[in-house]
């Protein structure tokens, strides 16, 4: 149940996307990620997901990508 609070999504897959960046999984966050964007979802969940993908790139240490994808997930909004 821990687990569950600390770490919820919109979906299953967004769910273990969240987890995986907490245990500093990005790069298979990133899979996750990059497949719900490839489903075309609705403008609110595309922006969280852009958001998830900005702070998959600053766990990278790639703050350039990580403010460009922040940036596009606020234009979405």
């Amino acid at each position: 149940d821990h687990i569950k609070e600390a770490v919820e999504g919109d979906t299953p897959w967004d769910t273990l996307g969240a987890l995986l960046i907490k245990v500093g999984e990005a790069n298979k966050a990133e899979e996750i990620y990059r497949k719900l964007l490839g489903q075309n979802p609705n403008e609110l969940s595309r922006a969280h997901y852009m958001h998830q993908l900005g702070a998959i790139r600053e766990l990278q240490r790639n703050e350039l990508e990580s403010i460009e994808y922040h940036r596009k997930a606020l234009a979405i909004k």
